[in-house]
């Protein structure tokens, strides 16, 4: 699960960074990264005060995204 608040649409800054750290891991192969994370579900908590939900479209097409490599 993420949980990171909603910062300018998209997700904050020590999210993406943690992402990012974590990219090699899926890419290099004999860690195990990618068949050890086959089959979950990744989960995204926003918060963000308003109640237009299209506004976090960005931050669940980055996660989308991340996921899809």
């Amino acid at each position: 699960m993420i949980t990171s608040p909603l910062c300018w649409y998209s997700l904050s800054l020590h999210t993406k960074r943690s992402l990012d750290h974590s990219t090699p891991w899926r890419e290099t192969t004999g860690l195990g990264f990618r068949a050890a994370m086959a089959g979950r579900a990744l989960r995204e908590v926003i918060t963000f005060a308003g109640g237009l939900l299209r506004l976090a479209e960005p931050s669940v097409g980055t996660l989308n995204n991340w996921a899809a490599s």
